[in-house]
């Protein structure tokens, strides 16, 4: 795995949703990018800071998507792994924490040299502190 995230990024945010966020993408890029026999796998994150907005990729140069899959991806229940278990609520749960917990987007691109998907959210959200 490589790392590139700038030391000038400091995010006010919800730290557990966002590693959520980045815990299913990355699932998602071993279990399904790099079938067994790929070649020399990298998975790479990087942050960038742009006008109040933290940028965060996660490229790999997996298997890629196929086209029919990724125009529902963020769907419920979309899955290619259903015989190994999969329920296809992950990247599902990920689109709506981004959009709605986090208020950013998200978005991928895909061929057959890997995919990439790219999610833009506020450098400083306010928190909302959560009744008991």
């Amino acid at each position: 795995m490589q790392v590139d995230i700038g030391a000038d990024i400091i995010l006010t945010s919800y730290p557990g949703i966002i590693s959520q966020v980045l815990q299913n993408l990355i699932d998602n890029a071993i279990d399904h990018g790099f079938p067994i026999g790929v070649n020399n796998p990298i998975l790479k994150i990087s942050a960038t800071k742009q006008q109040g907005k933290i940028n965060i990729e996660l490229c790999d140069n997996g298997v890629g998507i196929d086209d029919e899959v990724r125009e529902t991806l963020f769907d419920p229940f979309v899955t290619t792994g259903r015989s190994e278990g999969n329920t296809g609520l992950g990247l599902h749960l990920v689109h709506n924490w981004v959009t709605q917990m986090l208020k950013g987007k998200i978005s991928v691109t895909s061929s057959d040299h890997g995919t990439c998907f790219s999610v833009e959210i506020p450098e400083k959200l306010v928190v909302e502190e959560q009744q008991n």
